[in-house]
This record gives C-alpha cells, sequence and structure tokens, in this order.
C-alpha cells in the first residue's frame, strides 16, 4: 500500500530542486532525523548574549544526534548585521558510538548521553571529538 506521506516528501524535494534549479542554486537533502529514545540537554544557557542551546539524542538504530543553536546578538557580533541564528548537528553513525565513548574517557557499556554532558558541563568543546577521526560524524551547519 502506498504512503501519502512519501508521495508528499517526494513531490516537496521535487518542486525544491525546481526552485533550486530556476535560482541557479543547490539543493542538499539531508536524512530526517530517526525517532528519539532517550534525549538529553546539554546546554540551555540564555543571557544578554542570546541563548545557546545544545542536545543529544539517541534514535531507535543507535545513531546518536548532538544538535545545537545559538541566537541573538552574539551571533550577528561573529557574523554580521544579516545573521542572527547559527544552527548545526553532528551525526554519529551506530558503529562509531563505542568510539566517542572512548574519546569521552568512558568504559564499553557506559551512557554516552550521561559522557556527553559531563563533557559539556566542564566546559570542554565537543566538536574536536566529534570531527577526529575516531568518530567522524557527519556535520552540517547554517546560519539564518
Amino acid at each position: 500500500m502506498p504512503d501519502h506521506g512519501d508521495d508528499a516528501v517526494r513531490e516537496i524535494d521535487e518542486t525544491m530542486a525546481r526552485i533550486a534549479a530556476e535560482t541557479g542554486g543547490t539543493l542538499h537533502t539531508y536524512p530526517r532525523p530517526g525517532e528519539a529514545v532517550r534525549q538529553r540537554v546539554l546546554r540551555d544557557v540564555r543571557n544578554d548574549a542570546g541563548t545557546q542551546y545544545l542536545a543529544a539524542q539517541v534514535e531507535t538504530d543507535g545513531t546518536v544526534r548532538v544538535t545545537g543553536r545559538d541566537h541573538g546578538p552574539g551571533v550577528t557580533a561573529f557574523f554580521g548585521s544579516d545573521i542572527t541564528s547559527y544552527e548545526w548537528v553532528y551525526v554519529i553513525a551506530p558503529d562509531r558510538v563505542a568510539a566517542l565513548v572512548a574519546e569521552l574517557g568512558g568504559d564499553p557499556g557506559d551512557d554516552v548521553l550521561e559522557l556527553l554532558a559531563a563533557h559539556t558541563a566542564a566546559g570542554t568543546r565537543l566538536d574536536p571529538i566529534l570531527r577526529g577521526p575516531a568518530v567522524a560524524a557527519q556535520f552540517d551547519n547554517w546560519p539564518s
């Protein structure tokens, strides 16, 4: 039986591809997130510079997704007056999660979300670990 949701997604993708071609743009389609079975907020800061939010989730297939969003004057000061928001995502494949646990100083069987939270609470940057060769997370970002 056909799934009408799949038809709607296909129609949207075709429309976006046509618009990109007509305007000289490039359309990048990324995999949609899987269903989160567990998640953890790693940072939620609000101050004069704006907001900073960072969260991690474990999806049904074991993928770990770390997403972040900075919004406000701090973003504008960094990127310029046209940009007020910056978002990013790291996607760690299920077969790389053990490497992530090890890079965070954990042992096999340790909770990856707790390790990410402890690492973030200590003020240590995650991106060198996530982008490093052991973990090799996929990364994407977009300012707006």
